[in-house]
């Protein structure tokens, strides 16, 4: 399950309902200290704890007494739910069928909390059958009565299964909505009561996506989240991985067990039949997760993570992320898990919160996992798309999020952005590139080192020139923001660069970007941005051959032959290399090699998810030796624009 809003109503700043739309894969809450972005973590973890968590007197609307307390809101919106669900005699049945899903076909689940000490009650939040014929939810309802319903309202039941209710709620509803007995409307149903309803309650909590937080501010006890938890997130990975043989040993050993204890009551009966009838096992299943309670990290001298400094642990934590990249290939599909990270920059140098924010951004593409996190750094920001922004406004005690929708427009909210926090720390750039994603700066800084070993007068270090803030690189999500960014730039009297696919799928072919109107001149004087639309399909259409096919040599099943045939075929079949879709064709090649499975069985979403690991992937491939020999294939539009940035930040004459 795939988390998609976030809604908090009279949680500590938050008097009125403040929803969040979550993005697909990384978010990023940002706004002024004491603006409520952590407070919004902290009811995240309430809502998924299951009830581990309970809400303290704080956390409720001041100057309410206990009595006449508003409570306590959290509300979750997922996607992507499990296709099936048990809830009697072993019958499936769906959240669909079940009329659990709200106006936009998501489950919506509701916590509410009016004191300390209760747990909360529960609700769906959904589009469900109403009717003057019974009352409250058919969900609620025994089979019995289910069964009675049925006789009142002429409905068959021959042939349905006696033991599945499913059934009986089903041919109820339908006859309902056929004859206008009944209406959809959108309410919240309890899920505290009757049977059928807690097993739908026990499907939701076994679905819930496992929850990490990292919180920025501790104080070093062996309790301490921060030391602990990335310890005891591998461990949750590793449980996850494992769910269905944990889930079938659970059954296996809760049934040994009962059957154990029921053999002493039946002989406790001979002697005290009184007793032994007051007398029932119970909490027998086993809890997978105590069993992983002490685990933590330890040095030599068995001095806890927790007691390091905050640097120490900050290093161990951008290492967790760092291995969570490289195991996404391996993240099992199905239950999902939520990242959330407080201020990944604190106490770390600037060059490790920019490999803080590459390792999260490689963990938020694994399939199945979504990264929340909190940030002051411009740097951090510079990173993010303002799509996955959400600015958190603090105005007296309003709580308002401002993101790209109908209301904000993309530059409205980079406006609020640059005033919030500045636009760059930095005033000793020469040059700014703009590019159209991540993985492309990436290309780009693999190539120019490359290059840069055997002509260091002609092509840039491009790497270095940023670490030394001389040269500024610019992810900024596609052609349509390039003007917009241009104008941003223009009053920093810098000359700008922006580099776009041409996304042509022939020589022939023109591109729609070609013929965008465009304001920027050819003086760098004029400190207008450059536009260079690249003569091939995309970046990753300049790499050679060689380096393509080398960069899979890794992987299950790779055969250079067999993967050059399929080359061949695909240039056979398309075009030729220039306008060939790589990422697609690479995240193809491997699927099929490692799996034996047609790529077409795959989802969309699954597909795209590849195909954005083999643009990283890809962008890797940029800085193998062979791409060194890539100045010796004659003309290269690709080549000339890096020139052209080593002349602007170095002064030397134009080579090109």
């Amino acid at each position: 399950m795939r988390l998609v809003r976030l809604s908090v109503t009279a949680y500590r700043g938050y008097r009125n309902t403040v929803s969040i739309d979550v993005s697909e894969s990384l978010t990023a809450l940002v706004g002024k200290n004491d603006a409520g972005k952590s407070s919004l973590f902290d009811a995240l973890s309430m809502f998924l704890s299951s009830d581990k968590i309970k809400p303290e007197d704080a956390d409720f609307p001041a100057n309410q007494q206990c009595e006449d307390r508003v409570p306590i809101e959290i509300a979750c919106t997922f996607a992507d739910l499990p296709k099936r669900i048990v809830l009697d005699a072993d019958s499936d049945t769906s959240f669909e069928r079940e009329h659990l899903l709200d106006e936009t076909g998501n489950l919506t689940i509701v916590k509410r909390w009016t004191t300390t000490r209760g747990s909360a009650r529960t609700f769906i939040r959904c589009q469900h059958p109403e009717s003057n014929l019974f009352d409250g939810s058919l969900l609620s309802k025994k089979i019995n009565e289910l069964k009675k319903l049925c006789k009142q309202m002429g409905i068959d039941t021959d042939g349905f299964d006696a033991r599945v209710s499913s059934n009986f709620r089903e041919a109820i509803w339908r006859l309902g909505i056929d004859n206008g007995s009944c209406i959809l409307r959108l309410q919240d149903v309890d899920v505290s009561v009757g049977d059928d309803i807690k097993s739908i309650q026990r499907n939701v909590t076994d679905a819930l996506p496992a929850f990490h937080l990292f919180r920025s501010d501790r104080q070093g006890t062996e309790g301490d989240d921060l030391a602990q938890d990335p310890a005891k997130s591998i461990a949750l990975e590793v449980l996850a991985e494992h769910e269905d043989v944990l889930a079938e040993l659970t059954e296996q050993i809760e049934e040994k067990i009962k059957g154990m204890l029921e053999g002493v009551i039946e002989k406790l009966a001979e002697i005290s039949p009184g007793l032994a009838a007051s007398l029932s096992p119970r909490n027998l299943r086993p809890d997978w997760r105590k069993s992983i309670s002490s685990v933590q990290f330890q040095d030599e001298n068995g001095v806890p993570l927790a007691r390091r400094g905050s640097g120490t642990r900050r290093l161990v934590l951008l290492s967790f992320f760092r291995a969570l990249a490289e195991l996404q290939d391996d993240h099992p599909a199905g239950k999902g898990s939520i990242i959330a990270i407080e201020e990944p920059e604190t106490s770390l140098h600037p060059d490790m919160q920019n490999d803080v924010w590459a390792a999260l951004a490689d963990v938020a593409e694994a399939p199945c996992r979504q990264v929340l996190l909190t940030t002051h750094s411009p740097n951090l920001i510079g990173n993010l798309t303002p799509e996955s922004v959400r600015y958190i406004l603090a105005e007296g005690t309003e709580r308002r999020v401002i993101s790209i929708d109908a209301q904000t427009s993309r530059g409205q909210l980079l406006h609020r952005l640059a005033s919030s926090m500045g636009a760059l720390t930095d005033h000793f750039i020469r040059c700014f590139i703009m590019v159209e994603g991540r993985n492309d700066i990436a290309s780009l800084n693999n190539l120019c080192s490359v290059l840069h070993k055997g002509h260091p007068q002609i092509y840039p270090n491009l790497l270095l020139l940023q670490q030394e803030g001389v040269v500024c690189v610019i992810p900024i999500g596609g052609c349509a923001a390039a003007e917009l960014w241009e104008e941003r730039l223009v009053p920093l009297k810098r000359p700008a660069i922006c580099i776009l696919d041409s996304d042509k799928k022939s020589a022939e072919a023109m591109s729609g970007k070609m013929a965008t109107e465009w304001k920027g001149g050819s003086d760098p004087d004029e400190f207008r941005t450059q536009l260079c639309v690249l003569n091939r399909r995309e970046m990753e259409n300049y790499l050679t051959l060689e380096a393509f096919l080398s960069c899979h040599e890794k992987y299950d099943g790779y055969e250079s032959a067999a993967f050059l045939s399929k080359v061949k075929e695909e240039e056979g079949r398309v075009g030729p290399w220039n306008y060939l879709d790589l990422p697609n064709l690479s995240a193809r090649l491997i699927h099929e090699a490692s799996s034996g499975k047609p790529w077409e069985d795959l989802s969309e979403e699954c597909r795209r998810k590849k195909e954005g690991q083999a643009k990283k992937r890809l962008a890797d491939a940029f800085s193998l030796p062979c791409m060194a020999r890539i100045d010796q294939e004659g003309e290269n539009d690709f080549l000339e624009i890096l020139k052209k940035i080593t002349k602007w930040t170095t002064g030397v004459p134009d080579i090109s």
